[in-house]
């Protein structure tokens, strides 16, 4: 009985330890800013930096294209929640489109 015992306390402990769960999903995100300027650099700084998925150190401000790329967490962020962070620091910021006629930013459905 205390070999049962020790056996599942065994196998419960590598199932624990060993099975996998998604814990971070990097990606880059491209915000578009149709007004963005040199000087909004500070203001988008401090909206993305209360977001703890946000890395600021990958922080680009192109305004040639008039967007910003940056390195985020999507398990922790969303890009909603940056592109309504950067709004209420008073910049416009664009949505992208959704053509497809379903719910969200999928391009097709799912199947």
């Amino acid at each position: 009985m205390k070999r049962y015992l020790t056996l599942i306390l065994v196998l419960t402990a590598a199932l624990a330890l060993f099975s996998g769960c998604r814990r971070t999903n990097p990606r880059t995100v491209t915000i578009v800013l149709p007004e963005l300027k040199a000087a909004d650099e500070q203001p988008i700084r401090q909206a993305l930096s209360r977001y703890v998925g946000v890395k600021l150190d990958t922080l680009v401000l192109d305004s040639e294209h008039r967007r910003i790329t940056v390195l985020c967490d999507m398990m922790q962020v969303a890009e909603t929640n940056l592109r309504m962070a950067l709004e209420a620091q008073g910049l416009q910021v664009e949505y992208p489109e959704n053509k497809s006629g379903y719910a969200g930013y999928l391009n097709e459905r799912t199947k």
